[in-house]
């Protein structure tokens, strides 16, 4: 399943995503994985197209998915694109971030089941749950912005492109 995970700058997507991901490994008791680095037991750093291929039966958390599947590159996407579709057979549960919908690839968004949509409100982030295709609202979710929260990643660290991305 792929979940979307989306709001203004700074409204806390990538540690909601990161909070909802541990919840998520840990729940089905499956390893963890990203492409940002992540303060967590079970958790592998992915740094290359290689390494995100292979990676299968877990909880995979994508930081800024725009920087892989830029919609304006939709050509240079396809190889990117048609291992997202395939996470399902991998047994994936997705999680990615983007600030837009409109600045990542269309099969990508198509092939996205819920969007979960933040707001920072003071000291907690708000968490909608919607159904993706029909915006349908399904649960809201309250974390609270404690300080533990903020040892699990670096919010200023940059995520990197891979770069053995190939055709």
């Amino acid at each position: 399943m792929r979940i979307a995970v989306a709001g203004e700058e700074g409204e806390g997507k990538t540690l909601s995503m990161t909070v909802f991901g541990i919840m998520a490994s840990n729940l089905f008791d499956v390893p963890l994985a990203g492409n940002y680095k992540v303060n967590w037991q079970k958790y592998e750093e992915i740094r290359t197209y290689e390494q995100l291929v292979k990676y299968q039966n877990g909880v995979l958390l994508f930081d800024e998915m725009w920087l892989s599947v830029d919609s304006r590159e939709a050509q240079k996407n396809v190889p990117f694109t048609r291992w997202v579709k395939q996470t399902r057979k991998k047994h994936l549960l997705m999680f990615y971030t983007v600030q837009s919908l409109d600045q990542i690839d269309k099969r990508v968004k198509e092939s996205t089941k819920l969007l979960m949509w933040c707001e920072r409100r003071g000291e907690r982030i708000e968490v909608s749950f919607l159904r993706f295709r029909t915006m349908r609202f399904l649960r809201k979710f309250v974390i609270p912005v404690a300080p533990d929260f903020y040892d699990l990643y670096d919010t200023d660290d940059l995520v990197d492109v891979f770069a053995d991305v190939v055709s």
